[in-house]
């Protein structure tokens, strides 16, 4: 692999995208920070570079957060070093890569390759596999996993556009890429088996929580405590309790709070989304509209009329 020089130190400066500056290009990249979460995870689009031929890529491992790769233009090799494994891949869509803190990594890939990259703070992705003490995710090189893709691509979309039940969606997809990696590198990643549940005791308190806490931020850590489960576990089981996803329960009692808010037309829409646990009223504006396909105005108007 040829020498690599300059840093995006002006690109991360101007964007806040932690990471980049550990990385070194043989080319500048174009590449676009879609988003920050509040955890410290970072999503960034990276489009490619004005370069020709290949672009080789060089970062310290203790100067880098963990980082996910996802390939989404295919064609050409992809050649990986990190963890003293070497692996060359075709590139096509939907292809991996796994780098965590502290793995020196050296990669080689055609200048024109286009994908995703979510960074994550040191050590976080393995802290979703707190039911296992001695787990630990090591570097996975060059793998096609469609799964995890669809998983990555959906964490990009609610980091931009986040929805009612966000922090508890996202951090049920973290868990789903931390398990994913898990396997893939023979650890105990694999979700309990069936007689794993919650009993209506501890559902009840959980469920509790969600109504007295629906204008604050929740997460699964916090519903997992209250219920005495592993924040790993958690999901499946409260599913199979509710039928919903703790996202899809949050997301819809939040959602009916604000509907019914709207409907008694005492209170301002801003005054609306800080009761419903969103920063702001354009935040909270972007989120109803995802989930009922109109503006709470029109829907605040439509509800007065009728």
């Amino acid at each position: 692999m040829s020498a690599v020089g300059s840093s995006l130190k002006d690109y991360t400066a101007a964007t806040g995208a932690s990471g980049y500056d550990a990385v070194s290009w043989s080319a500048p990249p174009i590449s676009k920070l879609v988003a920050i979460s509040g955890d410290g995870v970072h999503a960034i689009r990276h489009l490619g570079t004005h370069a020709k031929g290949t672009l080789q890529t060089r970062s310290r491992g203790d100067q880098r957060p963990d980082a996910l790769l996802l390939a989404r233009r295919c064609g050409g090799v992809f050649e990986s070093r990190a963890g003293g494994e070497f692996k060359a891949s075709q590139l096509a869509r939907d292809l991996c890569c796994y780098l965590p803190h502290g793995i020196d990594a050296d990669l080689e890939f055609p200048s024109h390759s286009q994908g995703l990259i979510l960074h994550f703070p040191a050590g976080f992705l393995a802290r979703q596999l707190d039911s296992f003490a001695d787990a630990c995710l090591e570097p996975v090189l060059a793998f096609r996993n469609p799964a995890l893709a669809a998983i990555m691509r959906m964490v990009e979309q609610e980091l931009a556009a986040p929805s009612f039940g966000h922090e508890v969606m996202l951090e049920g997809l973290y868990s789903c890429i931390s398990a994913s990696l898990a396997k893939l590198r023979g650890q105990p990643g694999r979700l309990t088996p069936e007689r794993l549940h919650m009993s209506p005791a501890k559902l009840r308190r959980v469920l509790d929580y969600i109504e007295a806490n629906l204008a604050q931020k929740i997460t699964i850590k916090e519903l997992a405590e209250v219920a005495d489960i592993s924040m790993f576990h958690f999901c499946r089981v409260f599913k199979k309790a509710t039928s919903q996803t703790p996202y899809q329960y949050v997301c819809s009692r939040r959602l009916l709070n604000a509907q019914l808010l709207m409907a008694n037309g005492r209170n301002s829409l801003s005054e609306i989304g800080l009761s419903c646990g969103f920063s702001s009223q354009a935040h909270f504006t972007n989120a109803f509209l995802k989930e009922t396909g109109m503006p709470p105005g029109r829907y605040r108007r439509m509800m007065i009329n009728n």
